[in-house]
Order: structure tokens, then C-alpha cells, then sequence
């Protein structure tokens, strides 16, 4: 198993955007959208190191097969490694790597909250989302979780394999544990306001769809939250049920993640691998959510079918879609729920230089039924889609969660603050409402620990309050 090093770590984020990345794209299929790069403006207080340009492009770069190509590894299958002589870096003990996870018990926590969002994310996107230069000490503290058993760490082996320096931090890709032993023991440091900030009022779950699947959606949502004016959250936010707002709708599917503009218009993504049976689905069920939802939510499938291994294009793409939508949804009585399906592909938001100007204004595509054309639609910017009950509850409540990016982040003493209105404090309206449970999840409840490393991180002391 390769192992990351950070003797190499300087010398990897400058060959970042070298020699590790694929090269120019050039379209196999001549009617393939391919607008040129634009030069967007980068939000306030975004970092250099979260930008597009800081990373290696998921799907350009040849991270999204058809299949995942990620090994992964736990602590214990690390530490028998080493047991074995075949490791290449030293794995701390559980008590040693518990007490640097403590003594960074706020980093830790907002890498905790992301990984668990977002479901997968390299090295670079973690750093991105937390805004946290990828330094040797934030490479030494994405180890020390490692090994405490928080998270799982995956390799890119078609990567390695191909040639690519096995010291490129982007090619290691990280998910939460599924084990209960390392929440329980984190909960114990946590008071209730911060377990709410840690998963948005959500469970704190583990789990989800292809670590490939994850991590485009992730770069999506990053990107989006770099350039654009709004917040987004991962698939653990993501409930059909949650989005669609109310009892007119019972699911346990998922977006792969949220757009959240200004007013509260939300636009649910779902990262598009194949137009085969299970997108007609797809389709099908957001349909059935969109029926009784409000007039602020609307879909759009991301057309990211892999190019090396598909001859799909994005007009085939769109003719599958229009198919399903004239086979179950025709009819005027159909044609709110018609406007709020839209297509996009990534090789029209994004040349492998970077975003185009169609990202800029999240131009998308819905079909109308009666000219039986494809017309363009934007949710940002003149002429966007217009969210007939505009509120600013979901997109502030998500501003002061640690699930989104950094320097979206508003303080998050609101969210708690309900109690100070009688005291005559300005506090903005926060939806706080609990739909699916009405009490914390068992895994976020205290608990007997499983084992004595654990019982000894128990009984360690905080370093910045005292407390034991």
C-alpha cells in the first residue's frame, strides 16, 4: 500500500497542476457543448488553495470510470501493515492519535462535519471546504484521524499505476468510519448546539454512493461555493423529504447534494454517470417529490457520463430525458413539475482550464413539451428562475452549520439564539424544525465505551478548557 509522506508535500502542490493532470480534452463528438474557459471572480475570502486551479479535475483527469478504482484502508489493516514490515509511514497508537485529535478538537470537528456531508473527498477538497492551506501539519492531522479511526483512507490505484507521483495528495481520497466506538467518544466533547452545527440538524451518518460518484459532486459544490452567490451542502442534507418541505412527500432517497441560493430557491443535483434504466427512475421519483413541493425547488441532472468510457453525448443525453418526461409527465397539469427538471452537462460549466461563463449564471436546460425543444434556463443572475416564496431560513440556517464551505460561514450564535428575542436581540429567522426525528440519533447519544482505548480518551483532559 502507498503511503502519503510530507517530505514530498511542497514539491507535490507545485506538480499539482503539472504533470499529474490529463491533458487538454478534446471532444470526441462534435456536437459535445465545449464553451471556453471564463475568467469568473472568486468570492470574498476564498482562499488560493480552493480554487479550481488548486486541484486535480475529477473528471478531466481520469477519476471517473465507470466503476470505482479506489482502495481503500482502515487503521487496523494499516497497523497490521506495519505489523508486517510492508507500511511505509509509522501509524500512532488509538491513545496518542485520540490525544492530538483532542488537542485539535475544533479542526477536527469541521473535517469531521464535511467528510460526513459530502460523503468522499480528496486531501485538496477537505483542505478547500475547511479552508485550511494543505500544509504538513494539516496532511500530520488528516493522519492522525486516520489512525484514530475516524476516517478511512483510499487510493487511486489507475492513477498510481499510470505513473502518477504516489505522493500527490489528490489522489487519496478520504470517508468516515462506519464504526459507532470514535462518535460516541467524540460526542462526549461536543454540547448539543455543537452536534446540531456538526450534520445541519441531520443525523451524522456514514455511508452513501461510489467514492467517484462523491467526490464530483463535492468538486461541483465547491466550485459552486467559490464562484457563486450561495451555499450548498452534501447528500447527509439532502433528503427528498427534507427538500420538497412537508408530508406530501415520504422518501428515503437523496439528492447527491443542495444548491441553496439567497432566497431559499434549492436545487437539488444529481450527478449523472449513464442514461440506462436507473436514470428513468430518477427521474420518475423527483417527479412524484416535485408534485406537492413548493415553487422553490427544482432538479437538475448533471450530465458527467465518463468520457473515456461512454459514446454518449449530451444530446443523446437530453433525448433520453425528454423521452421519460413525454412518456409520464405530458399534460398541462404536468407543467410545473416539467419546468423545475433541468439538465446541464460538466463539459459545458467547466473546460479543463477552469469554469465557463454558462457556471457562471448555472445555465441549464428544460424541455418543453409542446415545441418539443430544449430552451435555456438560469438560476442565477437576469432572467433567473424565480422562487415564488422566497425566504432566507434554509440558506442562513446552512451559513451557520459547519457542513458548508468556510467562507460561506456566518457566526452561528443565531441558530441558537432563539431564546434572546424577548431580551430584544436581532436575531434572524431560522428553520430549526426537526421532520424526520425528535431526538438525537443513537450514535450521537453518550454510550458505554467499546474498548479501553477509548474509556482512556474519556477520561483525557481538554487542553483549552480543563474539563475532564
Amino acid at each position: 500500500m502507498v503511503e502519503v509522506g510530507s517530505a514530498g508535500l511542497h514539491r507535490v502542490r507545485d506538480a499539482m497542476t503539472a504533470s499529474n493532470l490529463a491533458p487538454p480534452y478534446v471532444s470526441p463528438y462534435p456536437d459535445d457543448p465545449r464553451p471556453e474557459p471564463a475568467h469568473l471572480l472568486v468570492r470574498p475570502r476564498v482562499p488560493d488553495y480552493a480554487r479550481a486551479g488548486g486541484r486535480r479535475d475529477p473528471f478531466y483527469s481520469g477519476m471517473w470510470p465507470t466503476h470505482d478504482s479506489f482502495t481503500w484502508q482502515s487503521a487496523d489493516s494499516a497497523r497490521l501493515l506495519t505489523v508486517r514490515g510492508s507500511a511505509t509511514r509509522p501509524i500512532p497508537t488509538v491513545n496518542a492519535a485520540w490525544k492530538h485529535v483532542l488537542a485539535h478538537l475544533e479542526e477536527t470537528i469541521e473535517i469531521v462535519s464535511v467528510v460526513a456531508s459530502y460523503r468522499t473527498l480528496t486531501f485538496t477538497q477537505i483542505a478547500g471546504f475547511v479552508r485550511h492551506q494543505p500544509t504538513d501539519d494539516f496532511s500530520h492531522l488528516i493522519h492522525t484521524l486516520f489512525a484514530a479511526g475516524i476516517l478511512d483512507r483510499g487510493i487511486h490505484i489507475p492513477s498510481i499505476v499510470a505513473g502518477a507521483d504516489p505522493n500527490n495528495l489528490d489522489l487519496y481520497a478520504f470517508h468516515l468510519n462506519n464504526a459507532t466506538d470514535w462518535r460516541t467518544t467524540l460526542n462526549r466533547h461536543l454540547t448539543l448546539p455543537g452536534r446540531w452545527a456538526v450534520a445541519a440538524g441531520t443525523p451524522l451518518s456514514v455511508g452513501g454512493q461510489y467514492a467517484r460518484h462523491n467526490i464530483l459532486t463535492a468538486e461541483l459544490l465547491l466550485r459552486a461555493a467559490a464562484y457563486l452567490p450561495v451555499t450548498v451542502a452534501g447528500e447527509a442534507q439532502s433528503f427528498l423529504t427534507d427538500l420538497v418541505d412537508a408530508g406530501s412527500h415520504r422518501s428515503a432517497k437523496r439528492a447527491d447534494g443542495i444548491i441553496v441560493r439567497d432566497d431559499d430557491f434549492i436545487l437539488g443535483i444529481e450527478t449523472t454517470a449513464s442514461s440506462s434504466r436507473g436514470l428513468e427512475d430518477k427521474v420518475i421519483a423527483w417527479a412524484d417529490a416535485l408534485r406537492g413541493a413548493p415553487g422553490g425547488r427544482a432538479v437538475l441532472f448533471l450530465d458527467a457520463i465518463p468520457l473515456t468510457e461512454s459514446k454518449t453525448t449530451y444530446a443523446q443525453f437530453q433525448h433520453r430525458i425528454a423521452k421519460i418526461i413525454r412518456r409520464h409527465l405530458d399534460g398541462a397539469w404536468n407543467r410545473t413539475i416539467r419546468e423545475r427538471i433541468l439538465t446541464a452537462s460538466w463539459k459545458s460549466w467547466f473546460h479543463p482550464d477552469g469554469p465557463t461563463s454558462e457556471f457562471g449564471s448555472l445555465m441549464c436546460q428544460r424541455y418543453e413539451v409542446d415545441s418539443r425543444q430544449w430552451v435555456n434556463v438560469t438560476v442565477l443572475g437576469d432572467g433567473r428562475m424565480v422562487n415564488p416564496e422566497p425566504t432566507t431560513h434554509i440558506h442562513r440556517g446552512l451559513q451557520a452549520t459547519l457542513v458548508s464551505p468556510a467562507w460561506t460561514r456566518t457566526d452561528p450564535l443565531p441558530i441558537w439564539a432563539g431564546l434572546a428575542h424577548g431580551a430584544g436581540v436581532d436575531v434572524p429567522p431560522i428553520d430549526m424544525r426537526l421532520r424526520r426525528r425528535v431526538s438525537p440519533p443513537r450514535a450521537l447519544s453518550p454510550g458505554a465505551p467499546r474498548s479501553k482505548d477509548v474509556e482512556a480518551v474519556r477520561r483525557a483532559t481538554l487542553p483549552h478548557t480543563g474539563e475532564t
